[in-house]
């Protein structure tokens, strides 16, 4: 659960400036869903420092969320599309994401 936490906050510019962030027309407020996966990857570090143990379903669902993120994110130009295919990318992209 750690290495995924990490991989999204490598993936998903949570520490992109305001004005970048909310500039032009958007599909969805990158603002409101860069808070909501924020909030809900610290809650997944809470849990993870009080000794709480993940299931399946808590992974799948927090991959699921970030993967979401990530598509509005990028509909909005804040993150480029990932080309799979590239030696980099498992590196750089959100697990699971196409």
């Amino acid at each position: 659960m750690s290495t995924l936490i990490g991989q999204i906050r490598a993936s998903i510019p949570f520490d992109a400036p305001e004005a970048r962030i909310c500039s032009g027309s958007c599909q969805g407020c990158s603002m409101k869903l860069l808070d909501f996966l924020a909030s809900a990857l610290e809650d997944c570090e809470r849990g993870l420092n009080a000794g709480v143990k993940p299931t399946l379903k808590d992974l799948s669902r927090l991959i699921r969320m970030a993967r979401k993120v990530h598509d509005v994110l990028r509909k909005n130009g804040l993150v480029d599309a990932v080309d799979p295919t590239s030696p980099t990318a498992a590196e750089i992209r959100v697990p699971g994401s196409r």
